[in-house]
């Protein structure tokens, strides 16, 4: 077993690629030595007249090579080439973190490291595997040189001859450099997340983003709860009104009738409205893909609500309007609307027969929104994200709503705050 785990490096795939990652590295610091040489020789044949000119060029190469580290590009080249060849798994950067020093302080640190760590390694592979197939090549070679080498190589105790240990001597050296790149690949690749994963600036923005994403999904869940289950709630009561009196008043079904057409499309309406937004968001329309939809369509706000219950027998649901709902701001008057139809909607399906009232006072500084209606049977339960959705839209204008029995009635009172929205 421990063979085979020593052989595992020769073996696996990612040593070569990592080595190429190390090549390419080490071909980066090529320019770097070779510009370092020609400095330091002109520097010792032209004497101390030249010096200060030399180490400015040296200095702007050090700036040009820092330059490369830290542009923003460079963060996610790397990143791609750590994922492709190294074969540790990055997640993508944060498009805000490239302009950010500490992360470019970062990428030039794993520059650094890439250059001189490639560049080391560059240097064993031109020199030791070439001397190592060299070695191997030389019992089956004629030449003067290789005779005179073959002469100088001792035989060992155990009786290998000069051929086997000159031979065994080259397949160490190849296999010492392979099992060096393997390391070296191996150490950049646990030095990787460190350098060029995500920081904590990172992973809050990345939290933030699931948290609008998050608060997306659930505002449109909420418009499709409160939206098509509207409609549907008076599109059935519709029908079973129709369809009772169908033969002994046909105008009242045929009104039944009319009124389905009408709620189904508008439905419709708000449905498509609700998957034009989902289709902008996968499409990447809005740059983030998380933007917070409008809570209903244009146009549907706490004026539109008497015409909202008239799908509804005249004599079940009673709507009292006090003060001017044109001065309130479109999104919370939107968002009135909303909590309204859910509270209303909810009546009708758990709620006993019965009127159920609907008072909305528009003041100067705040909202209240109040649905009384019977209560219904406790074999009657609904599944309470109605109630939830409502809360959850009172909550982002930091309003209050309070919901629960009163005598034989269901209460639910919401307030809302405008004033300076």
């Amino acid at each position: 077993m421990q063979r085979i785990r020593a052989l595992r490096p020769l073996l696996a795939s990612e040593t070569y690629s990592r080595g190429v990652y190390l090549l390419l590295g080490g071909v980066v610091g090529v320019p770097y030595v070779v510009l370092a040489a020609v400095f330091v020789q002109a520097i010792r044949g032209n004497g101390g007249a030249d010096i200060a000119m030399f180490v400015l060029l040296a200095g702007l190469t050090i700036v040009v090579g820092a330059g490369v580290a830290v542009l923003p590009a460079s963060r996610a080249l790397a990143i791609t080439a750590t994922r492709t060849l190294l074969g540790v798994e990055l997640p993508e950067p944060e498009p805000d973190s490239v302009t950010r020093w500490d992360v470019r302080r970062r990428v030039a640190l794993w520059y650094v490291a890439s250059v001189l760590t490639g560049g080391a390694m560059l240097m064993l592979v031109l020199f030791a595997v070439p001397t190592g197939l060299g070695l191997c090549a030389v019992p089956f070679t004629d030449s003067a040189t290789a005779q005179e080498l073959m002469r100088r190589t001792p035989a060992s105790a155990d009786g290998i001859g000069p051929s086997l240990a000159t031979i065994a001597a080259g397949l160490a050296m190849v296999l010492g450099t392979v099992y060096s790149v393997a390391g070296a690949g191996a150490g950049l690749a646990r030095l990787a997340p460190a350098l060029l994963g995500p920081t904590e600036a990172d992973e809050i923005a990345a939290l933030r983003r699931r948290e609008r994403a998050a608060a997306a999904r659930n505002e449109l869940a909420r418009e499709l709860h409160d939206s098509i289950g509207h409609a549907l709630t008076a599109m059935t009561v519709q029908a079973s009104a129709g369809a009772r009196v169908l033969e002994r008043d046909p105008a009242f079904a045929s009104r039944a009738f009319h009124h389905i057409e009408h709620t189904a499309r508008a439905a419709l309406e708000d449905l498509d409205h609700v998957l034009g937004i989902l289709r902008a968001n996968d499409s990447g329309g809005n740059g983030s893909g998380t933007a917070l939809p409008a809570a209903a369509p244009a146009g549907r706000n706490l004026a539109d609500l008497p015409a909202l219950f008239t799908a509804y027998p005249a004599e079940r649901v009673e709507v009292t309007l006090a003060g001017d709902p044109v001065q309130v701001p479109a999104a919370v008057s939107r968002e009135a609307y909303r909590v309204a139809q859910e509270a209303v909607t909810n009546a009708v399906r758990h709620g006993a027969d019965g009127p159920i009232l609907v008072s909305i006072t528009v003041s100067d500084k705040h909202i209240r929104l109040e649905v009384d209606n019977p209560r219904g049977s406790a074999s009657r339960p609904g599944t309470g994200r109605g109630l939830l959705g409502i809360r959850e839209r009172i909550a982002l204008h930091s309003g209050t709503v309070t919901a629960g029995p009163s005598g034989d009635r269901w209460v639910v009172v919401a307030e809302i705050p405008w004033e300076g929205q």
